[in-house]
């Protein structure tokens, strides 16, 4: 089975992990600049006043060493490749012998960014709502010519080779999209579609966060029928070709939640962490709370060991804390539909 480079992990190093205490990934951020306007990023509702220096970002990467992590996947805050940091990060990553995976919003990946990616061996994560153009620009501002420069940058990256697959059957390119309710007619194609030419497929439903929050949530959620039609059929389809993994959709109040994200188990909290842009320690993407501390006020092997985030996480949310849960009844019913 296909899997993405520097995210395959077996469940055997996942439960020897989750039993002695140990990482195996961390989400760090750059700097708060995007190219995009996505109405339902944290980053267009959170004003980021004092990030990380460069020394600072790399002392964060040697100490999630110290921890175990193996991966170092950098998911903003924007889009990564507009950081002014963002090739010596990749290299100091790879001097610590460390895998990377970059989300992007594929616009500014040109030939020659691919190049340097591929030879930097960066796993990429492109987001992509649509292959619709209106639709998928809809999503990120209504910016004239960007879905154009997305499909090059895909392009560019399937050319350089990141669809290839290494003897472990794992690929370097992901394609990710959230279910809305524009494109959830979609779905079905968007998985065939990865699976076919070699991508890793990422379907996932919108945090709690951002501008997610300043109207109800459940407006941005799709009704479950929809969902759980678009999921059995991609879950046959998947079964034709040997992969197997159970149906992990919450019907919440008629809405459809993809727990984790759809056909993974989700392995953020107890072996992840995430750091914000100013050293803000959280256990997943949902960092909408308080955190567990600051890297500028606690080293994070004491904020790991004195916070324990995967034992808070665990018993305060269940196996997944990324859905605005607000009461023990709904995390129960999260529990029995994925016991």
């Amino acid at each position: 089975m296909i899997s993405l480079k520097g995210s395959n992990f077996t469940k055997e190093e996942l439960y020897i992990n989750l039993r002695e205490g140990r990482l195996l990934t961390m989400h760090i951020f750059l700097e708060n600049v995007c190219n995009f306007k996505c109405p339902f990023c944290l980053t267009q509702t959170r004003e980021f006043k004092s990030e990380l220096t460069t020394e600072e970002t790399k002392k964060l990467i040697l100490e999630g060493k110290v921890l175990g992590v193996r991966t170092i996947l950098i998911a903003g805050a924007g889009e990564p490749l507009m950081a002014q940091n963002f090739w010596e990060i990749i290299e100091f990553i790879k001097e610590q012998d460390l895998n990377v995976v970059v989300f992007s919003n594929l616009s500014l990946i040109t030939q020659t960014v691919a190049a340097k990616l591929y030879q930097n061996e960066v796993s990429i994560i492109g987001k992509l709502n649509s292959f619709n153009k209106q639709t998928q620009e809809n999503y990120i501002g209504n910016i004239s010519g960007a879905y154009e420069k997305m499909q090059a940058g895909l392009k560019n990256l399937i050319d350089i080779g990141y669809t290839k697959l290494n003897e472990k059957q794992e690929t370097m390119l992901a394609l990710e999209t959230s279910v809305l309710h524009d494109n959830v007619n979609e779905l079905y194609d968007f998985w065939v579609y990865c699976r076919e030419n070699n991508m890793f497929p990422i379907v996932d439903t919108i945090y709690y966060q951002g501008k997610a929050t300043e109207s109800a949530y459940e407006d941005y959620l799709v009704d479950y029928p929809l969902i759980k039609e678009a999921i059995l059929k991609i879950n046959d389809f998947d079964k034709k070709n040997g992969y197997k993994w159970g149906l992990k959709l919450l019907d919440r109040n008629g809405k459809g939640v993809i727990i984790g994200e759809l056909g993974l188990d989700c392995i953020k909290i107890g072996t992840n962490l995430n750091v914000d842009v100013e050293g803000q320690v959280y256990d997943c993407f949902n960092m909408s709370g308080d955190g567990y501390g600051n890297i500028r006020e606690k080293r994070l092997v004491d904020i790991w060991k004195t916070h324990k985030p995967y034992c808070d996480g665990i018993s305060l949310h269940g196996l997944c804390k990324c859905r605005n849960y607000t009461n023990r009844d709904e995390i129960q019913r999260e529990l029995a539909c994925l016991a």
